[in-house]
């Protein structure tokens, strides 16, 4: 891979794993008032079916894409630089989205102290919800990740090596082994398996450190040769996540009810997802050559606040806009067009405003500046 070739890919796959997402959450608002979990009858996008039904795998992936590009920021800076980066990265459109998430469903009558306590638990990334929007926990665990990145740093460079390779074995050793033992439990069907679903393990990434891990590996195999071992934890790491999927998409169906083909759905979604990543890194120039255009980066920038803004924005927005759209696939195209719309302009504008200014406060001059792999993790670097 060329040192600073734009990884192209990545924006693609991000993009598209927002869009996922966006339609997964689509195929289950309701048409009458905002709501996420209805019937089929209150389905204002029914009709969208398989279409969206593995779309909640674009989170699986993101976790991915972070943790190759968390690794890769993290390689030359200080844990200081590394927070402060993160959070000039992830705070703006994350309190611009929570407002407005705040704001509609205020106007949708949400009481003004349960909106309240949402908005700041979602606007300081707090473990403990509910947020005002419902994609923030996926920031808790961001958030999570980034701390421990920073603590190897820091403990690194007390010690005068870098732990970051140690460091994400560690994180997808224990993940495997917590994931290992949920099988077992479930398997046995013993109680302790669905407390083991809690959000409190998700957040100390028990659920998802090999989605991390992987892209950690993903990360060193760009940079240097793999040895046997890590090849090995490559192959292990992969096969946890398909175990994570597999078991979350079976708990949907258990919980809310919907169809078994969404597990092989989700899987192969997430597989395809890998091969582009990789080719996408290990073929940098070809698609440089192929995909080099200003709008790739545009759509790539623009994937946080879609993600972050689709669902609560979306969701107020689809049962208002069917009181005057009553045709079905108009009216998806309608809310597809504002989310998009909405999220470029939070992008452009705003989002973009708020970096500069936080850059200019917090980021201290050096007479030679680290420059920091482009900024393509989850959706918001997302």
């Amino acid at each position: 891979m060329t040192k600073k070739q734009h990884l192209y890919g990545l924006d693609l796959v991000r993009f598209g794993s927002a869009f996922l997402v966006l339609l997964f959450h689509l195929s289950t608002f309701g048409s009458a008032s905002p709501s996420y979990i209805t019937t089929m009858d209150e389905r204002a996008f029914g009709w969208l079916g398989w279409v969206g039904a593995g779309g909640w795998v674009g989170v699986e992936v993101f976790f991915v894409i972070s943790g190759f590009v968390i690794a890769a920021s993290a390689e030359k800076a200080t844990a200081r630089d590394f927070i402060v980066k993160r959070g000039i990265r992830v705070f703006p459109a994350l309190w611009i989205c929570s407002l407005i998430a705040l704001s509609v469903q205020l106007a949708w009558g949400m009481p003004l102290a349960e909106g309240a306590n949402a908005f700041f638990r979602s606007a300081i990334l707090s473990p403990q919800g509910p947020y005002i929007d419902g994609v923030v926990w996926t920031l808790v665990l961001e958030a999570v990740f980034y701390v421990y990145v920073a603590a190897l740093i820091l403990i690194g460079a007390r010690l005068g090596r870098s732990l970051l390779d140690a460091g994400g074995l560690l994180l997808g050793g224990v993940s495997a082994v917590f994931i290992a033992g949920y099988l077992v439990a479930s398997t046995m069907n013993l109680p302790i398996a669905d407390n083991l679903h809690r959000f409190p393990f998700k957040v100390a990434l028990l659920w998802h450190g090999v989605f991390f891990a992987l892209g950690m590996l993903i990360r060193k195999a760009a940079r240097t040769r793999l040895s046997a071992y890590e090849f090995g934890a490559v192959g292990l790491f992969t096969l946890f996540c398909l175990a994570e999927i597999t078991s979350r998409a079976l708990k949907g169906y258990e919980v809310v009810g919907g169809n078994l083909y969404e597990v092989p759905l989700a899987l192969g979604i997430w597989l395809a997802a890998m091969g582009v990543i990789i080719a996408s890194i290990f073929r940098s120039e070809f698609i440089a050559r192929h995909f080099g255009a200003p709008w790739v980066k545009k759509a790539g920038l623009m994937t946080y606040p879609l993600y972050l803004n689709h669902f609560a924005f979306g969701m107020c927005l689809t049962p208002w806009l069917a009181a005057y759209i009553p045709y079905g696939p108009l009216l998806f195209v309608a809310v597809v067009a504002i989310v998009l719309a909405a999220a470029w302009a939070i992008m452009s504008g705003p989002e973009a405003w708020l970096q500069t200014v936080g850059r200019k406060a917090l980021i201290r001059r050096k007479a030679q500046v680290v420059r920091f792999p482009e900024e393509t993790d989850l959706p918001h670097a997302a």
